[in-house]
């Protein structure tokens, strides 16, 4: 394998296994923090150093389309999935809201599709819907039925996944 994708398989795996952490840590936090400061003060923590490397390279000033798809992004990624992963993990265990969140793969690939005017195959969508059911069985029967924090996940993997589906089409016209 080559370097650059060495590198670029590596950072993936980083990224995986901090993102493993969120609703774990998250768990951890709602208990003395309450979720709206905890979900919005960690985007604002990492707003600081961004803001500081965007200056730093001289990034140029995004288009107004790109505003928007950034507001997307934002209201997505940075305001939906913290804050109502947050208050779900007041009620449920992180390790059943990892379960919901197994649903984001299916929410993302619906947007990314809307978004891209894509049509990915049947087996595709046959083999995301068949995982979906498998998550959403599994969460009903280790969770003993549906709960408040199973709909406050959902809220946040709903949203977030637009987030996630409108950053990557936008990662087209202005890179990572």
């Amino acid at each position: 394998m080559r370097t650059r994708e060495t590198e670029g398989m590596l950072l993936g795996l980083i990224g995986v296994v901090i993102f493993s952490l969120t609703l774990p840590m998250t768990r951890i936090v709602v208990q003395e923090v309450h979720p709206l400061l905890n979900g919005l003060g960690r985007a604002l923590v990492a707003a600081i150093p961004a803001a500081a490397l965007l200056l730093w390279r001289r990034e140029k000033l995004p288009t107004w389309p790109q505003v928007k798809s950034l507001a997307v992004v934002s209201l997505g990624v940075i305001i939906a999935f913290p804050v109502f992963s947050a208050w779900a993990m007041k009620t449920v265990p992180a390790s059943h809201g990892a379960v919901v969140n197994g649903l984001q793969p299916l929410c993302v690939a619906i947007y990314a599709a809307w978004l891209s005017h894509e049509r990915p195959s049947k087996a595709f969508w046959a083999s995301a819907i068949a995982g979906s059911v498998i998550v959403v069985a599994f969460a009903l029967q280790t969770g003993g039925g549906l709960q408040a924090g199973d709909l406050l996940m959902l809220v946040a993997v709903g949203i977030g996944a637009l987030g996630y589906a409108e950053g990557a089409r936008l990662a087209r016209q202005i890179g990572g």
